[in-house]
This record gives structure tokens, sequence and C-alpha cells, in this order.
């Protein structure tokens, strides 16, 4: 049989793994939408991540202002015009990643929205 130190030797070594392992399954990846369309859009995320899926909340995102979204796993990403919400203007997927990520909303004629990548804010950016 195994001797006391060698069983807790193993249980040390399995804890050790864990703490390794979970930290970097449970990061999020923080997206920031900022809307310079000159219309307010409502925002609508839906992740995806191992079987789960996570709905947000709809977000109201004025003209220049900024939305942070805060998911693990794929988005797939709605905006409707806040004024008409039957209309979409834009719907697309975002694969997960552990790189934070910064887009702007902007007009693209003649009805909808695109989505364009833009610098991550800097480290003291508070998200309001």
């Amino acid at each position: 049989m195994f001797t006391k130190q060698r069983h807790m030797s193993r249980f040390a070594w399995t804890g050790l793994a864990l703490l390794a392992v979970v930290p970097a399954t449970g990061r999020s990846e923080i997206i920031v939408l900022r809307n310079e369309a000159p219309m307010t859009v409502v925002v609508q995320v839906t992740a995806a991540f191992r079987g789960n899926v996570r709905r947000l909340s709809p977000i109201t995102v004025n003209p220049r202002s900024d939305a942070t979204i805060n998911l693990v796993g794929n988005k797939h990403i709605v905006i409707y015009d806040a004024a008409v919400t039957t209309r979409i203007l834009y719907r697309h997927t975002i694969p997960g990643n552990q790189v934070n990520k910064a887009f702007a909303i902007k007009p693209n004629p003649p009805v909808r929205v695109r989505l364009q990548q833009i610098p991550f804010p800097p480290p003291g950016w508070t998200g309001r």
C-alpha cells in the first residue's frame, strides 16, 4: 500500500494542477462597443461556452457612448435600431478568445451598421 506521505503528495499535486487550470478557463474576454452611429442602438449578446448558453439583457447604447460585455466563449451579437426594435441592423458571431477587443459601431448606408475593430482602451479606463 501507499504510505501516508505519498498519498498526501498526490493530493497536493492534484490540487496544484486544478489551480493551474481553473484561472485559464474562467477568464472572460472583454468586448467594448463604442457607438459612433448617429442613432441609439440596442445590443443583444448571446454567448456559448462548453455547451452553456448565456444571454445578457439588452443593452441600450446612445450615440458617442460605450457598452462593455464580459462573457466567455463565442459571442453572437445582434444590433437593433432602438426606435424600431424589429429592424436588425447587424448580426454576427465573434469567436471566443483570451484577447480583449474593442469595436466601433459605424453607420453602413443605407440603413445598416458595421463593426470596425479599434484599439482597446488604456488600463485606467473604467467602462463608463
